[in-house]
């Protein structure tokens, strides 16, 4: 993965995915060793790193997430978090969007509360 990214694309952002057991920065070792550029951007928090992709983004490019599928939930020290990257990605554009048009609201998702 971080062999093709680090092939096709302006600004990689790697960030953990689905570490089980494992802490986030293993999983990320192991993308950047597929790697040969200098400066990808690291974000172990998912979340936090969608985010960044999407605020980096100018209207011109494509921002992909990869990884993770189909899948709605990471499992994290053997507990398993509700986590869709597809919802993520709507939730932090639609925060990014509000933030640009003044209607704020703040993001949701693990380790955030809804204030709704």
């Amino acid at each position: 993965m971080g062999r093709v990214a680090d092939e096709s694309a302006d600004l990689v952002v790697v960030t953990s995915d689905n570490p089980r057991g494992e802490p986030p920065e293993g999983v990320i070792a192991d993308i950047l060793a597929g790697m040969e550029r200098p400066d990808p951007v690291v974000e172990p928090d998912r979340r936090r790193g969608i985010a960044l992709a999407l605020t980096t983004a100018t209207p011109d490019d494509l921002v992909v997430v990869a990884g993770r599928g189909h899948e709605t939930s990471q499992e994290e020290a053997g507990r398993f978090v509700p986590f869709d990257d597809r919802k993520v990605v709507v939730e932090e554009w639609e925060r990014l969007r509000s933030s640009i048009t003044g209607t704020e609201r703040p993001a949701e998702g693990p380790n955030r509360r809804s204030t709704r």
